[in-house]
This record gives C-alpha cells, sequence and structure tokens, in this order.
C-alpha cells in the first residue's frame, strides 16, 4: 500500500492553517505600520469619489484644516473648507462613534 498520498494529505492538513495564520499576522501588523505611517503625514486623503471620466471630488486633510476639492484634466480646485470635526467619522475607521451621531444630531437642530 503506497503512503505517500496520506503522508500529502497530512503535510496540508498540518500546514494550511499555519499559513492561514501567517497570513493573519501579516495583515494585522502591517495595517498598525501603514496607520503609524499616515498619521505622521501632512496630508490625509480621507475619501475619493469620481465624478465622470477623470473627474473626482476628494476630501483632504492638509495641516488640520478639511478640504472639499476638485480634480479634473483642467486642474484642481478648492471647493470649500469644511469643518474639522465633520471628519471624525473617517477617523474612527469610517465606524461613527455614538458621540458622532449626537453631534450631527445637534448641528441639524442648530442649523434649523
Amino acid at each position: 500500500m503506497d503512503y505517500s498520498f496520506f503522508y500529502e494529505l497530512l503535510k496540508i492538513i498540518v500546514l494550511m492553517p499555519l499559513i492561514i495564520f501567517l497570513i493573519y499576522i501579516t495583515f494585522n501588523f502591517g495595517e498598525k505600520y501603514l496607520k503609524k505611517l499616515n498619521n505622521k503625514r501632512i496630508i490625509k486623503i480621507y475619501e475619493k469619489v469620481p465624478m465622470g471620466q477623470n473627474t473626482y471630488l476628494s476630501v483632504v486633510c492638509i495641516d488640520d484644516k478639511v478640504y472639499l476639492i476638485s480634480s479634473s484634466n483642467n486642474g484642481i480646485r478648492i471647493l470649500k473648507e469644511l469643518d474639522s470635526k465633520s471628519i471624525l467619522i473617517y477617523e474612527n475607521k469610517g465606524e461613527p462613534l455614538f458621540g458622532d451621531y449626537l453631534n450631527i444630531i445637534k448641528r441639524k437642530k442648530y442649523n434649523e
């Protein structure tokens, strides 16, 4: 009887979880490293949305000031300077905290 098939199957069963574990560790530590690199930068791009062919709207933070920017083949324009507090949602991994929701509701009541 040839045991090479069982030996190869055993290697797959043992090595597959090890490979998955190594991939998980790589992504976990890689994400933390990239966040540290991004926090040291002066310019941060929070979101970039295509509006058409070669035309984008971007939310950019430059030296703690948040801007809405339009970029196209014709150039880049600052459309509006946004409130710094409105960007808190993006700084919390895209998951707004309960306090962020309360602040949004308060702003809507004051604006009405």
